[in-house]
């Protein structure tokens, strides 16, 4: 069961933008209507530092970036180069296949950033709402769930620049993904394999919420709770069964889990046809494990034994 989870979570992880949870909007997040007051242009002494932190990296950066292309035109490889310049490998490798230096990626927004609202943002921006706190009571409705400094952050050259300030790129999040709640693909592996009877109300809805959006959940979802059921009340020949359905799904994770099932099959038919498991004996090791970390491997076989099995006169009380 924990391969299998390991493998459907890999698989969510690779369709990871179609984890999302629309949600109704909340009464509080209702735009009041705001008296627009005239842009303040004073320019704060924390804008000034972040511009200038800014301008002295990508100076730093660009500098490496010409001594690197310079060495190059001379004939240097790129051995010589990281040798002679201490810069990294995987800057220089990348750098000697450029001809300009690249702006600095950007992390895509999460809801825990406020960078995933600032379409939203910019909106009651532009309706003269530019109180940090007053748009960070608002974007908490919407599932915002990072801190006031974040906030604060993003909206502090916006004072000076307009809310377009460190923002280059075109676009934004659409304000329709700002109503939808984000799935990461742990939590999404592990409500599959939850029978609906043992989900809260919100993990149900979540459930039927990634059945529409998500492909391939509703398989295996409908995989993984068949799986668990053969491993407990099954028999061989459905066992057999589940691995022709899995491999035929075209999933990729499932296929490479249905091979590794093959290549140890006798064991897991053995699982599910034997009442007996190896989960004692596997505990036990754990155990042995735990003693022996305690003692820092120092310990021999007797102190081991003595920690591990009962004294002789225990036995006869």
């Amino acid at each position: 069961m924990s391969n299998l989870r390991t493998a459907v979570e890999q698989e969510l992880g690779r369709v990871r933008q179609f984890l999302v949870v629309p949600h109704r909007v909340p009464p509080r997040a209702v735009i009041p209507p705001v008296t627009c007051r005239p842009a303040r242009h004073v320019r704060s002494a924390f804008v000034e530092q972040q511009d200038r932190v800014a301008q002295e990296r990508r100076a730093t950066q660009l500098a490496r970036f010409r001594l690197v292309k310079r060495l190059q035109a001379a004939g240097h490889s790129a051995q010589g180069i990281m040798r002679e310049t201490g810069i990294g490998r995987c800057y220089v490798t990348k750098w000697l296949r450029l001809d300009d230096l690249p702006e600095r990626h950007r992390m895509e927004p999460r809801v825990g950033m406020p960078e995933f609202y600032r379409e939203y943002l910019m909106r009651r921006w532009a309706e003269g709402c530019e109180s940090v706190r007053v748009l960070m009571a608002e974007i908490q409705t919407l599932g915002y769930v990072g801190c006031y400094g974040g906030l604060a952050r993003l909206l502090a050259p916006w004072r000076l620049h307009g809310p377009t300030a460190g923002h280059p790129q075109s676009g934004g999040t659409p304000v329709a993904s700002i109503f939808t709640r984000h799935v990461s693909p742990q939590i999404a592996a592990a409500l599959l394999g939850q029978p609906r009877a043992r989900l809260t109300e919100r993990q149900a809805q979540t459930v039927d919420a990634l059945k529409a959006h998500c492909p391939g959940f509703t398989t295996m979802r409908r995989l993984m709770l068949s799986f668990r059921t053969i491993l407990r009340v099954g028999k061989v020949g459905t066992l057999r069964r589940w691995m022709v359905r899995a491999h035929a799904t075209q999933i990729g994770a499932l296929q490479r889990f249905v091979r590794k099932l093959r290549q140890d099959l006798r064991a897991v038919e053995g699982a599910v046809r034997e009442r007996w498991s190896n989960g004692p004996v596997e505990g036990h090791i754990n155990r042995l494990k735990m003693l022996r970390r305690q003692m820092y491997g120092r310990a021999g076989v007797e102190l081991l034994r003595a920690r591990v099995l009962p004294l002789p006169h225990a036995v006869g009380q």
